[in-house]
């Protein structure tokens, strides 16, 4: 009888334990999502308030002294480059399983509010300075068995080629700029890739996207 009562005091014991390191597992990983999301909403912001100042320098060089070609040259790269790197954060983080933070989507919506501000802004300096760029515009949803392949081909060609501008939308995003884009250009199917207006669905290889980009 004494054997057993001690015996059911350390099962009792290591339970007691056992519930308390999965619940401070469970509250540091807790904590550690709010970090990561109050990390990406900082670098978020930050990227708005860069992206309103580049479009203002870029108004202003036009209107004062009609230097805006000048100032295009400037706003080409830097903004998409500190786009791509949110995005491969948040990607990184939502691979590493569902950030459940009521923040997450906002800072999702608000990423690609700016990747389409910034394409809307690239597009018209381009039409107005006359220069020669690649505008990509590419279409996933969660779940696309093909995405990931059309994600890695458009990666790849950004980094080989020059003037080359992609932007992932989400169209999972509720924001009715996404709905009207994508309803603009009549995407239904996934992944679909608009290079610089011109459309095609699936998955387009890089000799592809090249001949699409020279195709205006």
């Amino acid at each position: 009888m004494v054997d057993r009562s001690i015996s059911w005091k350390y099962l009792v014991a290591g339970l007691g334990i056992t519930f308390l390191v999965v619940g401070t597992i469970f509250v540091a990983g807790r904590e550690l999502t709010e970090v990561k999301v109050d990390a990406l909403e900082g670098e978020i912001s930050e990227l708005e308030m860069n992206q309103q100042s580049r479009f203002l320098t870029y108004r202003m060089a036009g209107e004062l002294e009609d230097g805006r070609c000048r100032s295009y040259r400037t706003m080409r790269t830097d903004s998409l480059e500190d786009l791509y790197e949110v995005r491969r954060k948040l990607t990184t983080h939502e691979n590493a399983g569902k950030i459940s933070s009521p923040n997450y989507n906002d800072l999702k919506k608000k990423y690609n509010l700016l990747l389409i501000e910034d394409y809307l802004q690239k597009r018209r300096a381009a039409q107005e300075c006359g220069r020669n760029s690649t505008r990509i515009l590419y279409f996933y949803e969660e779940g696309c068995d093909k995405c990931d392949t059309q994600s890695k081909i458009l990666t790849s060609l950004r980094r080989d080629v020059d003037d080359v501008f992609v932007y992932p939308i989400d169209t999972g995003i509720e924001l009715s700029a996404v709905d009207y884009l994508s309803s603009y250009h009549n995407v239904s199917v996934y992944p679909t890739v608009v290079v610089n207006g011109n459309k095609s669905e699936g998955i387009v290889y890089k000799n592809q996207l090249r001949n699409m980009s020279h195709a205006q």
